[in-house]
């Protein structure tokens, strides 16, 4: 979500076909799923429990598929041929460019840390911010929520709530312990 600039929004319609375990006072997560989410901009994110563990973004470009050990697709092979200059693009909106280059899974959390660090400092958001995770947390919620009544949602992001559906609005949310 991050990556289209979605992570302050969520999907406005969810489908999710899933398998569920029937195992008594066991385990509910779905043991087989396949969900699609779309989004207002048109954007679909199609999340699968199979193949490789990754994004694969498909543009005009080509395709590029990222996961924690892979960067790999037209576009990065291109980079190759034509590398852009550090200071001609931003990783996040405040990137700090006085920062050494990192590169690297290891790299990838210093860069993490780093950046909240900064953050902390300037009062600006940092890249991994609370809401860009509620968010992302959120997307998986109303996944399994689809799954679990095994229709299609719609979804209203800006007021959190499903669209004329009480039947899955009384599922956000459980009565707390005591």
């Amino acid at each position: 979500m991050w990556a289209l600039g979605l992570d302050q929004t969520g999907p406005v319609e969810i489908t999710t076909d899933a398998q569920l375990p029937i195992v008594a006072n066991g385990y509910n997560v779905p043991i087989a799923f396949q969900s699609k989410m779309k989004f207002a901009i048109g954007v679909e994110f199609e999340i699968l429990d199979q193949g490789r563990s990754g994004i694969l973004f498909e543009g005009d470009a080509g395709r590029l598929f990222v996961n924690r050990g892979t960067l790999a697709g037209t576009p990065v092979d291109m980079l190759k041929e034509t590398p852009l200059p550090r200071d001609g693009f931003g990783l996040y909106p405040n990137d700090n460019l006085t920062r050494p280059e990192k590169s690297g899974k290891i790299e990838s959390i210093a860069n993490h840390m780093g950046n909240f660090y900064d953050c902390t400092v300037s009062r600006k958001t940092p890249i991994s911010s609370v809401a860009s995770q509620h968010r992302v947390a959120t997307a998986c919620h109303l996944g399994n929520i689809a799954a679990r009544l095994g229709r299609t949602l719609r979804w209203n992001p800006v007021e959190e709530q499903f669209v004329d559906d009480a039947e899955a609005d009384a599922m956000r949310s459980r009565e707390a312990r005591p």
